[in-house]
């Protein structure tokens, strides 16, 4: 009887194999969950900038109007017409789109409208009630 030690090169294809497949499926993965989480984090920061604007009406006792465009976040008010930037870019790759204005009375009530946060693969869209409440829908993904 003969005593066999190691394994064969068919055995060591097939586990490299393997390994190659598993590694390929996790980088995928890998990849989708950064998206996602950059988005999330950019919905955070959207989310801070629209209640920093409810909070800015409510101290300094006047309107303040939130807008954004592709990329960056502006506050204004009623008393001056310069706006002030809160950010220039939101995260690489993310988009924002707004639907209907954002503006704060000084008691924190403002006209409803949405913020959608886009990214190549997902979106998010921050819904902003009549009375300042801000509720951020379920992140989906885009149909291609």
């Amino acid at each position: 009887m003969t005593i066999r030690q190691g394994f064969t090169l068919l055995e060591s294809l097939v586990v490299l194999a393997m390994i190659g497949i598993l590694t390929s499926l996790f980088v995928v993965d890998w990849g989708r969950f950064l998206e996602k989480h950059r988005l999330q984090g950019a919905s955070r920061i959207v989310k801070d900038a629209i209640q920093y604007a409810q909070t800015l009406a409510i101290t300094k006792r006047q309107n303040q109007k939130l807008e954004v465009d592709e990329q960056s976040i502006w506050i204004s008010d009623s008393s001056n017409s310069a706006n002030k930037r809160l950010l220039d870019q939101v995260a690489e790759d993310i988009e924002l789109l707004m639907t209907g204005s954002l503006i704060f009375t000084p008691y924190g009530f403002s006209r409803a409208g949405s913020i959608t946060i886009q990214s190549p693969s997902y979106s998010t869209r921050l819904v902003v009630n009549s009375i300042g409440g801000v509720r951020t829908e379920k992140t989906t993904l885009k149909s291609p």
